[in-house]
């Protein structure tokens, strides 16, 4: 087998790989923004009980090892869930309750920058302190937020690559099956690997810079 056939034949067993890893990702990021934002929220509007347990949460999450919070949703959390006790799902919530510890900073930072002018203004018309956050703040901060979320989106789908450790065949598990074939070179394997996660993350995280900037200059923020 020559290096190109080898090269082909690695790209048409990693791709379907690909799926796996996108829903892993797109599952994380989609629990990771509910949590963030309200986590944000009671950072920034709640009480000082309300502000302490938030922050208790960031600091938590962001201090456990992912592979270690994999295997805890898998392996504890999974004897009293049955629903936990699938890698899919454990590996995905795993991922999104980290996420939403990094996404509720990146959301707090993004409140904080639009103006507090605008919630006086608001509650000056008649709209209550949950109106005005609905609809007023949070449509800008989340266009604010984007800049940042293309970065945390990123890291998501990087690290989609420790589910392997339950058995998903996601990108990195199929690279890692490749080992026991001793006809394909297995470091091609795993730069090939690597270059399809840089085309799964550069193009999108290239896109939500460049529209965040662009609707930061039409806010004017």
């Amino acid at each position: 087998m020559t290096i190109l056939d080898s090269l082909i034949y690695i790209l048409f067993y990693l791709g379907p790989g690909i799926p796996q890893t996108l829903l892993i990702s797109i599952i994380a990021l989609v629990i990771g923004i509910g949590i963030g934002f309200i986590v944000a929220i009671g950072r920034v509007y709640g009480g000082r009980e309300i502000r302490a347990i938030a922050r208790g949460y960031e600091r938590i999450l962001r201090g456990i090892p992912i592979l270690a919070l994999i295997l805890i949703t898998y392996f504890v959390l999974g004897l009293f869930i049955p629903f936990f006790n699938q890698p899919l799902p454990a590996a995905s919530f795993s991922l999104g309750i980290r996420s939403g510890a990094y996404q509720s900073e990146i959301f707090r930072s993004a409140i904080d920058t639009v103006s507090t002018g605008q919630m006086d203004a608001a509650r000056s018309i008649g709209l209550t302190k949950g109106e005005a956050i609905r609809l007023i703040i949070l449509p800008q901060a989340l266009t604010v937020s984007l800049q940042g979320w293309s970065s945390e989106y990123a890291v998501v789908l990087k690290d989609s690559s420790f589910a392997y450790i339950l058995g998903i065949a996601e990108l990195m598990r199929r690279a890692d099956y490749l080992r026991a074939n001793p006809a394909i070179p297995v470091l091609w394997a795993y730069v090939l690997a690597a270059i399809l996660y840089m085309c799964l993350t550069l193009p999108i995280s290239r896109a939500l810079n460049w529209w965040a900037t662009r609707k930061r200059k039409e806010l004017g923020i």
